[in-house]
């Protein structure tokens, strides 16, 4: 016979087992809301995420070009 301690007992750890399958499903189905809006905002041509403000173009060059040897150390001649 099972007694009111152990009744009592069972009930929350049934009830904490409810509540974990709850936030696990929710958390689920925030990450695939996430995801699905995440590729309705990709750009189909590119498959790249398409920027919410149009970037303007570069007009110079960021890197310096392959040639350039920039060296801390004075190499010798």
């Amino acid at each position: 016979m099972v007694t009111e301690t152990e009744a009592g007992a069972l009930r929350r750890a049934f009830n904490d087992l409810r509540w974990t399958l709850v936030r696990i499903i929710v958390g689920v189905v925030l990450v695939m809301a996430a995801m699905i809006v995440l590729v309705f905002r990709m750009d189909p041509s590119t498959g790249k995420d398409a920027p919410a403000v149009p970037l303007p173009p570069v007009s110079a060059p960021i890197l310096p070009s392959p040639t350039t040897i920039v060296s801390p150390i004075p190499l010798p001649d």
